[in-house]
């Protein structure tokens, strides 16, 4: 931890004027999705290779991993219902 910066650090380095002119200018990139609360917190285990193909395929449409596996299984249990 000794080599490890803190961002009280970065801030005391770089200077309040230039945080507030970061903080003025900063336009959001749009890349980042943010999760909607939906008041639950439910746990699923995922076989290693399930949990990377949701990984990664969450990483390729934007999309957080949450919403890519409730998709996921929303469909299959459509399946099953037919």
């Amino acid at each position: 931890m000794a080599n490890q910066k803190s961002f009280g650090d970065f801030c005391h380095r770089v200077g309040f004027a230039a945080l507030r002119e970061y903080v003025a200018t900063y336009v959001p990139t749009g890349g980042k999705v943010i999760p909607k609360n939906i008041g639950s917190d439910y746990r699923v285990n995922l076989r290693p290779n399930v949990f990377e193909n949701l990984k990664q395929a969450a990483q390729n449409e934007g999309r957080t991993l949450a919403e890519i596996a409730s998709d996921a299984i929303e469909a299959y249990c459509k399946i099953l219902r037919r």
